[in-house]
């Protein structure tokens, strides 16, 4: 596991819980040994690379295509998960180049939730009742208070803002809501509205689709709670939340909501 933060931790318990054998990198941090722990990944023995299963990559967005060449320098059929996203815009040709010229690697960019059992359920409900009637309109809202985390260094990203911490598994479940072929085709459509800043709009209408409206706050604000989805959430303090339209600084609450509407 390259990156031992809030992420990188959390799969390190999960795996060592599981009786794998972790090889940690990090700087900072020393958790596991100083036999299974090093600092960089030049400081990784041949010996102790060549006995590697697969690799987490758990480091800030901007340092990934710069990690995934150091590994695959230690193993050029190594496979990876790769924490989302995958690299910032810029360097998209250059991870597109790399992967070419290892051929026999593979690299996975997690998707936790385009692979969730939650989302499968939520694509068989949407897909049975689209039977009987067209998708009228698609909501979809992830928003959390982020400031306390980014006050800790947390979810500062110049590059994405809070795209890439929440729009990529918007996107996810959105395509699971269309379904891939649809989805290709909102992707092909131009914006016909949005606004970027610390809250993120997103709104399209196109011929023969639905309308689709994506929404997300790193400031806890809470744009769309319609009574069916406020009745949902069962804890009197998430209602409170909810109705507020306000996340309060420090609170952990996430407010995830996939509204589908049908025409009947």
């Amino acid at each position: 596991i390259i990156g031992i933060g809030k992420i990188g931790s959390l799969y390190a318990d999960i795996l060592a819980q599981r009786g794998a054998e972790l090889l940690t990198v990090d700087p900072n941090t020393s958790s596991l040994g100083e036999s299974s722990h090093y600092p960089a990944l030049s400081t990784v023995p041949s010996k102790a690379a060549a006995t590697i299963d697969f690799w987490l990559i758990c480091t800030p967005t901007s340092t990934h295509v710069d990690v995934l060449e150091s590994i695959l320098a230690l193993d050029t059929s190594a496979r990876v998960l790769l924490e989302k996203p995958a690299c910032v815009p810029g360097e998209i040709p250059r991870l597109q180049r790399l992967l070419r010229a290892h051929p026999k690697a593979r690299v996975l960019v997690n998707d936790i939730y385009g692979r969730s059992p939650v989302i499968d359920r939520f694509t068989h409900q949407v897909a049975r009742l689209r039977k009987k009637s067209p998708i009228k309109s698609i909501h979809i809202e992830f928003t959390k208070n982020r400031l306390k985390d980014n006050l800790a260094g947390r979810f500062v990203d110049r590059d994405y803002g809070s795209i890439g911490y929440e729009w990529f598994h918007m996107l996810s479940v959105l395509k699971a809501a269309l379904g891939p072929s649809d989805f290709n085709a909102y992707l092909d459509q131009p914006l016909a509205y949005s606004r970027f800043t610390d809250k993120i709009t997103e709104y399209t209408a196109a011929w023969g689709m639905p309308e689709i409206r994506l929404f997300s706050s790193m400031h806890g604000l809470i744009q769309h709670a319609p009574r069916h989805l406020l009745m949902a959430y069962r804890q009197p303090e998430s209602r409170r939340m909810i109705a507020s339209g306000i996340i309060p600084w420090g609170s952990e609450f996430r407010y995830r909501v996939a509204d589908v509407q049908f025409e009947n």
